[in-house]
């Protein structure tokens, strides 16, 4: 649903080497960075979801809990790490983080299950923002 060009670049693969290293060595370090990922949090260490990405807000979101899940973190854990721990880590899990009654609830309906695939977060069929419910054909109209 995003333009061509826009979905090329978000899916564009791992980083470009900076002048001076092979793109193999790159690529390594990508790998060996996913693996300390994964290892972090098999060891207790707190990952907040969405914190560095500055390009493409929302499609790097997505991109972001597909490399958590390719780190090796279980998919029910990453859906985790992006909703009732993010709110923990800042304060807000009394209100926010989780659909229990009296809590905001701004919320996604997906087509298709990401806990199966994580990729499935991508599959938007409705939004709901402060009590109001967007189609995914409202914003695919939007743009």
């Amino acid at each position: 649903r995003l333009p061509l060009q826009t979905a090329r670049a978000a899916r564009s693969g791992p980083l470009l080497a900076p002048e001076g290293m092979e793109q193999g060595d790159m690529n390594e370090l990508f790998v060996q960075a996913l693996q300390v990922v994964g290892d972090m949090h098999a060891s207790g260490v707190d990952i907040l979801v969405g914190t560095d990405h500055h390009a493409l807000p929302g499609v790097a979101l997505h991109t972001e809990l597909e490399l958590l899940s390719e780190a090796g973190i279980s998919n029910a854990d990453v859906i985790e790490l992006a909703t009732g721990n993010a709110a923990r880590i800042m304060g807000l899990d009394q209100d926010y983080g989780s659909i229990t009654p009296g809590k905001y609830a701004d919320l996604l309906l997906l087509r298709d299950n990401p806990v199966t695939d994580i990729a499935a977060t991508r599959s938007i069929e409705l939004v709901v923002r402060q009590g109001v419910v967007y189609s995914a054909e409202q914003f695919d109209a939007a743009r």
